[in-house]
């Protein structure tokens, strides 16, 4: 019996400012571990980790458990718990705009980390180029006058809707225990200009 990516339960409470100022989450993490332990709590650190995404939310307190069932052994997949944790958060970001009939992208570019802001974990972000990126992303996309264009879309039919969303997303890599985050290199640069590297890493199909 194969496993599968560990389903999640969350439950949150948020708090923000009427023009959609993050200011707190308490959030609680479950996931479906199945029948033994396998990756299970490697899985939910990194869903903690991950949680809130690529915005500053300045008081934050994330609980997580993983259980134990009596289902097949749930197991490591791409993402190994971010991709649970980047939906939850992007949910919240939903729900808030949703209450305050914002479009949810102008709620994600206002809660946007800046340079030198500090993660829930303790990471000073330096080098944040994702405000940047996203802007450029949003004139190369055309992304405002496909909006509008989507928008006029939905308004002049009533079975048929068109969606359009852009979204950043803030993944981290490496291994939670250290000791694991090391490799060697051999680096042959010949005189005709060419370089030969051999390196003890693997593709293990994980995109790192």
């Amino acid at each position: 019996i194969t496993g599968h990516r560990h389903p999640f339960k969350v439950e949150y409470k948020v708090g923000f400012t009427a023009n959609g100022n993050l200011l707190a989450l308490d959030l609680q993490l479950w996931s479906n571990g199945g029948c033994s332990l396998d990756f299970s709590v490697s899985i939910m650190e990194h869903a903690m980790l991950h949680l809130g995404n690529c915005y500053r939310f300045p008081n934050m307190r994330i609980r997580g458990r993983a259980c134990k069932t009596h289902l097949p052994s749930n197991t490591a997949l791409r993402g190994f718990g971010g991709p649970q944790a980047i939906l939850a958060c992007e949910n919240i970001i939903e729900h808030i705009a949703s209450y305050l009939k914002m479009d949810p992208f102008n709620i994600r570019q206002l809660n946007l980390f800046k340079e030198g802001d500090t993660t829930h974990y303790g990471q000073i972000l330096e080098h944040w180029n994702v405000p940047r990126i996203l802007n450029e992303i949003i004139i190369s996309s055309d992304l405002v006058p496909r909006q509008k264009q989507v928008d006029e879309f939905n308004r002049t039919n009533i079975y048929r809707k068109r969606g359009i969303s852009i979204i950043p997303t803030k993944f981290g890599i490496g291994f939670l225990l250290r000791f694991l985050n090391q490799a060697g290199a051999l680096v042959h640069i010949y005189k005709d200009g060419s370089v030969l590297v051999s390196h003890g890493g693997i593709s293990i199909s994980y995109s790192n």
